[in-house]
């Protein structure tokens, strides 16, 4: 059985303690996170790059869930041949754990599964990664903004408040632009 893991800590300095989703962010039954006009999205890609979004189109909830309480949510089922467990719970003030898992008992052609994140083009803006400064052009400039590597902390700026990933993740940051992507 093949494993693919995925642990993030976000530090978005708009929830509220006991996980009252405030202050812009949503949290679907599906375990994808939308902060302010940002969203996170599980996306498995086909041998075409063609994107398949977790969500109703191609995702059938396991019996019993999702699963909701005032500060978690645990979402699991069947995506394009995987078994995904999704679970997001308060982890202190201001803070939300985020864990997600993918297993196949069989082999699943892709050439990429990724939690992305729609970033809204427009001026100039910029994020973090592990702390150094990664700017993004207000013109697509070339796809490439971040090359894919292991990091340990992604920050940027939504609606003027700080969100932080945390954990250990590969991360490409791509400007798509080019295609004139609308999400």
């Amino acid at each position: 059985m093949k494993r693919l893991f995925a642990l993030l800590l976000l530090f978005p300095s708009l929830l509220l303690p006991g996980m009252e989703f405030s202050g812009g962010l949503q949290v679907s039954d599906y375990g994808l996170l939308k902060v302010d006009n940002l969203s996170l999205q599980w996306c498995c890609y086909t041998q075409s790059w063609g994107a398949r979004m977790l969500g109703a189109e191609n995702f059938k909830f396991a019996p019993g869930f999702p699963k909701r309480t005032a500060n978690s949510l645990e979402s699991e089922g069947d995506y394009l041949g995987f078994r995904s467990r999704i679970r997001i719970a308060a982890a202190g003030e201001n803070q939300l754990r985020y864990s997600a898992e993918f297993t196949a008992e069989s082999p699943v052609v892709t050439p990429r599964l990724a939690l992305i994140m729609y970033y809204p083009p427009g001026e100039e803006s910029s994020f973090f990664v592990d702390g150094k400064e990664i700017k993004i052009p207000a013109q697509y400039k070339g796809q490439q903004v971040f090359q894919l590597r292991e990091v340990k902390q992604l920050t940027f700026l939504s609606n003027g408040r700080k969100v932080t990933l945390s954990g250990s993740f590969r991360l490409l940051v791509q400007d798509d632009r080019k295609w004139n992507i609308d999400n």
